[in-house]
């Protein structure tokens, strides 16, 4: 459970390293370079916002000891996932191994959703959100569907290169998807402190 072992799994699943650095390799006297765009990141723009939103509405609930059983097992689950996937997968680059935790944290970011949303007022618009979001991730994750389900002889090795994170930055439509549902959920927050403003004034 080594702090560089932690570090390299929040890469894997939920955002990219912004500086590179070398830390030590998944096996004996090997090292293994951090970067923007190693390792690649599961995860797109609009789920790995929605579970930092989440886990924040989760903290919060907690911290008032008020009808929060839900989110206390929540944050259990993901915490315990987290230590799980760290303690069996030896190289992190096999993503089967972190499926349960890749699970956890969908659970967090849909809760996330729920919680930024219905503070929305306007129906339209919460819906529109949320279909802007669903299709800025949809379009992350399936954007290369030929390439995996249509390139026989194709040798495929982990990690693979498709549907992440650098990705979606990389991919001209998948960026400009993205860079929509970031202005749209920019715009919500605008809206959400200017009539907070309005209400303490």
């Amino acid at each position: 459970l080594e702090p560089t072992r932690m570090l390299s799994l929040f890469h894997y699943t939920l955002f990219p390293s912004p500086i590179v650095h070398t830390i030590p390799g998944a096996y004996p006297n090997s090292t293994f370079k951090l970067g923007w765009n190693s390792p690649p990141t599961n995860s797109s723009i609009p789920l790995s916002i929605f579970f930092f939103v989440g886990m924040i509405y989760v903290i919060k609930k907690i911290r008032t000891f008020k009808d929060c059983i839900p989110e206390l097992l929540l944050l259990i689950w993901f915490v315990s996932t987290f230590f799980t996937t760290l303690m069996i997968a030896r190289d992190l680059s096999l993503e089967r191994y972190m499926l349960p935790f890749l699970i956890s944290i969908i659970v967090i970011a849909s809760y996330g959703c729920w919680n930024f949303t219905r503070h929305v007022t306007s129906k339209k618009m919460q819906i529109g959100f949320i279909m802007c979001a669903i299709f800025a991730h949809a379009a992350t994750s399936l954007s290369y569907w030929e390439r995996l389900y249509f390139s026989p002889g194709t040798f495929w090795t982990n990690p693979l290169p498709y549907g992440t994170f650098q990705e979606s930055l990389a991919n001209p439509f998948v960026l400009v998807a993205n860079a929509i549902f970031v202005a749209f959920f920019a715009y919500i927050i605008a809206i959400w402190l200017k009539n907070k403003r309005r209400m303490i004034a």
